[in-house]
């Protein structure tokens, strides 16, 4: 899945002192391809200012254009949030900046499997 990879590599470069290890956060592997993504409670920098789950929605910001490799940082910050804002804006969600579960239900509906 070119996802998949794009966010690992991306997450994988990310140096080890920029994720809060305290802060653990799981995307559960059950079940369908995008649908661990409803469940994983609220993005923003109160819930989660730091944490490898940011990272990910980071790398879905990047693979879609609306956030620069740099800025995968696995923190909640300003350039997220109004990356998100956008990317919600243009896929014609509640454009409020958090990541809850609409935002990331829609995400996991556009996730598909391609074979190498």
């Amino acid at each position: 899945m070119i996802l998949v990879l794009a966010v690992a590599t991306v997450l994988a470069s990310v140096p080890a002192s920029a994720a809060d290890r305290s802060a653990v956060s799981y995307v559960s592997g059950h079940g369908a391809l995008g649908d661990d993504w409803r469940d994983e409670g609220v993005l923003d920098a109160r819930e989660h200012p730091r944490s490898d789950l940011v990272g990910l929605w980071q790398s879905v910001l990047w693979a879609d254009g609306y956030l620069a490799r740099a800025f995968v940082t696995c923190r909640y910050d300003t350039r997220t949030r109004e990356a998100t804002r956008v990317w919600q804006s243009n896929h014609g969600l509640v454009a409020d900046g958090v990541t809850g579960a609409q935002t990331l239900g829609f995400a996991g509906g556009r996730l598909v499997s391609r074979p190498p």
